[in-house]
């Protein structure tokens, strides 16, 4: 189905280097946006996680991990790094 929208020249611009930050063009971020609020907006799907095919979990386990920046480095969690300093 093809939908079309005016949007004001300074939303689209920002839009448009959000997608190109995720490698995307501009319709398949928008279609990312859309099928991700359909399923997980406001709730009005009324699916829970458990109910979600387990392709559409993994897509929005996916999506959820990719809008937050990686770090540059691996952090240190090692027992020494915890109690480090405790004397122990």
């Amino acid at each position: 189905m093809a939908i079309h929208i005016q949007l004001p020249t300074e939303i689209e611009m920002l839009l448009k280097a959000k997608a190109a930050q995720r490698r995307q063009t501009l319709e398949e971020y928008l279609q990312e946006i859309a099928s991700r609020e359909a399923r997980t907006g406001n709730g009005s799907t009324g699916l829970t996680q458990a109910e979600l095919a387990p392709q559409d979990r993994a897509t929005l386990w996916r999506t959820w991990a990719s809008s937050h920046r990686s770090l540059p480095t691996v952090a240190d969690d090692s027992r020494e790094t915890i109690y480090a300093g405790r004397g122990e």
